[in-house]
C-alpha cells in the first residue's frame, strides 16, 4: 500500500487505500524544528488511516522540501525508520500539487494559501 501526502503549513493531507484523512500541518521543513514537526504530523495522519505494516511506500509532498534539501532527505531517513517501509521520497507540495491537477501533462499550478508557490512544466 502507498500513503501518499500533502504537508502543507495549515494542513497535513494524507490518502491510502481509498482512504483520505486530513489533521494539522507543520512549519515547512526549512524552519527550525521542521522536520521534527513535520515527521509528527505524518506520523498522527498515518496512524488515523490504519496499521503502519500495512503500509510499503511513502510519497510526501512538503512545503519546503525544495528550499531546505538536507531536512528533506532527513524527513525521508526518518519515515523510513518510523513507518518501516520499503522506501520514502519527499518533495515539494508544489510537485505533488502538480502531478495530482495535471496528471503527469503539461501545465502550471499555482498555489496560494499560507505561502505561495508555482510550477509550472512544458
Amino acid at each position: 500500500m502507498i500513503l501518499a501526502v500533502d504537508l502543507g503549513k495549515t494542513s497535513c493531507r494524507a490518502a491510502a487505500a481509498g482512504r483520505r484523512v486530513e489533521g494539522a500541518g507543520a512549519p515547512g521543513l526549512a524552519a527550525p524544528g521542521g522536520v521534527r514537526a513535520a515527521e509528527a504530523a505524518i506520523l498522527a495522519v498515518a496512524q488515523r488511516l490504519g496499521p503502519a505494516d500495512e503500509i510499503d511506500e511513502v510519497i510526501v509532498g512538503a512545503a519546503g522540501a525544495l528550499a531546505a534539501p538536507d531536512a528533506a532527505r532527513a524527513l525521508g531517513n526518518t519515515l523510513l525508520g518510523a513507518l518501516k517501509v520499503e522506501r520514502v521520497a519527499v518533495t515539494s507540495d508544489a510537485v505533488i500539487a502538480h502531478a495530482g491537477a495535471l496528471n503527469g501533462q503539461p501545465g502550471v499550478v499555482l498555489n496560494a494559501g499560507t505561502g505561495v508557490v508555482a510550477l509550472a512544466i512544458g
